[in-house]
């Protein structure tokens, strides 16, 4: 994905990784209801359409958490929570005036991986420097999240 004609945004990857982690396709909404006459009113999510089967979603999940375990997304983790992860990075045929290429490094991920609250998705434009991680970025987001119990 981010290569030639195969082009994704963030929050394309964020539905990505909610889909996997879940079974089913994951709508994204900004807005969690209205206030009407005083009152706070939820949208109603909708029904769910299963996209993977139950087996098909546990080994993805297992492969995401693998990645992160044992794999290229190892500083997606974090104490106390198993998280699960996909690394990419996007080639972008540009170089900076040593010869080296920017790339787009991502991390797309999942929080809790057993039980999926939260998908998120971390990219990192133009990137030359090798100790910039988005993995490392989600997991200090997930660290957060566990601290606060949310």
């Amino acid at each position: 994905f981010g290569q030639g004609d195969l082009c994704l945004s963030p929050i394309d990857m964020v539905r990505v990784t909610g889909s996997v982690s879940t079974g089913y396709l994951t709508e994204l909404r900004t807005v969690k209801g209205i206030i009407k006459n005083g009152d706070f009113e939820a949208n109603n999510p909708g029904e769910k359409e299963r996209i993977f089967s139950e087996k098909t979603c546990q080994r993805l999940k297992e492969m995401m958490k693998m990645c992160v375990s044992d794999g290229t997304g190892k500083a997606g983790g974090i104490y106390g929570v198993n998280t699960g992860g996909k690394t990419a990075t996007a080639q972008t045929g540009r170089f900076d005036e040593k010869g080296v290429e920017y790339v787009h490094k991502w991390f797309c991920g999942v929080y809790p991986i057993e039980n999926p609250r939260i998908s998120v998705c971390i990219l990192c434009d133009d990137v030359t420097e090798e100790n910039v991680s988005p993995a490392v970025i989600f997991s200090k987001i997930c660290s957060y999240l566990y601290e606060k119990d949310l």
